[in-house]
């Protein structure tokens, strides 16, 4: 609710000066905007403005990032590994997941040939794997479903970028666990 909570301060009048924008929609405009929906049928449903509609993602946005409880946050002690761990093993059927403190996937979001002007290396986009530009984005999450990491990168070039993530944390875990 400390999301909710901060989105309240920030609420002001429709246009008709009569209703609060709640906080629930705003959540609800901004998500369904990053989900790829159109700003004209969320503004429609929400009852807002183009300019309110913005206004009011870049809001959420900005709330999510500024919100502590919400940032990411990967293990970097062994007591907070075992406590990851401890938490895969409950939710397990018969404690049968242990040693675990993370579930990691990934995903190669296509994307059009970026301009040189912009990125420099345009090859550093293309993906020989899937034969297409793309960005490679990669994740990991705890045991409720919380992100703990993410990593965005283009696949090509250099090195992979489940190499460059496995390389990070090995940094962050001693040898010994």
């Amino acid at each position: 609710m400390l999301l909710v909570e901060s989105l309240v301060s920030g609420s002001y009048c429709r246009e008709s000066g009569h209703m609060m924008i709640l906080p629930e929609i705003k959540i609800y405009c901004a998500l369904r905007w990053l989900a790829g929906g159109s700003y004209l049928d969320i503004k429609a449903n929400a009852g807002t403005s183009k300019t309110s509609f913005y206004r009011i993602v870049w809001e959420v946005i900005d709330s999510i990032n500024v919100c502590e409880e919400l940032a990411l946050s990967f293990p970097q002690t062994e007591d907070e590994c075992y406590h990851c761990a401890a938490a895969f093993r409950a939710i397990s059927h018969g404690e049968a997941i242990v040693n675990c403190i993370s579930v990691a996937d990934g995903y190669a979001v296509e994307i059009e040939t970026p301009p040189a002007e912009v990125v420099g290396n345009v090859r550093s986009f293309f993906s020989g794997h899937k034969q297409k530009n793309c960005v490679n984005m990669q994740a990991a999450c705890d045991a409720f479903c919380r992100f703990q990491y993410i990593a965005v990168a283009g696949p090509g070039t250099g090195m992979h970028l489940s190499r460059v993530t496995w390389d990070v944390l090995w940094t962050i875990f001693p040898t010994t666990m």
